[in-house]
């Protein structure tokens, strides 16, 4: 993908925010009491979308500056590490779209390490969404994506919800209540 191709990521057909949000339910998880974080939120299209179903979303993504946000939504411009190892709040939904594989290879964090961030960044009774990258004839992102469920599953327990994600690169996406 050209580096100018990330701008409008979440806007391409099969990509977009507004439908991951509506093949994930995403909205039966939102209320205007609860919180979001949306963790790699690229260009922060999830947010944006989701800011009047939410009382607060955190945007936490180290590669790209801030679009013009709602009110109740902040920008966080930090890499996973730096975020999960300063952060003590909590959130009723994390979202971790497709985003695991690039914290292992830029934050240098094992797997169990990924997944005790995730854990701690969700509330009691909270929700965590991870979609995994690309499958289809990628051998080593199933590695990692196995080894990412082993370990959700672990602090988690087994997902709520599963299915097919993005077509492209035969996705899924798991649903994991604490």
């Amino acid at each position: 993908m050209k580096k100018n191709g990330w701008r409008n990521y979440q806007k391409r057909k099969g990509n977009g925010a507004i439908w991951r949000i509506n093949k994930f339910d995403l909205r039966q998880f939102a209320g205007k009491e609860k919180t979001l974080i949306d963790l790699g939120a690229n260009h922060g299209e999830f947010g944006i979308e989701l800011a009047q179903d939410f009382q607060s979303i955190t945007a936490v993504e180290p590669f790209t500056e801030a679009p013009k946000l709602p009110k109740n939504m902040i920008w966080v411009k930090k890499g996973f590490k730096d975020y999960v190892s300063e952060n003590t709040d909590t959130f009723d939904v994390v979202f971790s779209f497709a985003m695991t594989k690039q914290v292992k290879e830029k934050d240098n964090l094992e797997e169990d390490k990924i997944a005790i961030g995730h854990y701690n960044l969700t509330k009691q009774g909270g929700i965590m969404i991870y979609e995994t990258q690309k499958l289809e004839d990628r051998p080593l992102n199933k590695i990692h994506v196995d080894k990412m469920l082993l370990e959700f599953r672990e602090k988690y327990g087994q997902e709520i919800v599963s299915g097919n994600s993005r077509e492209s690169g035969k996705r899924k996406y798991y649903v994991f209540k604490k």
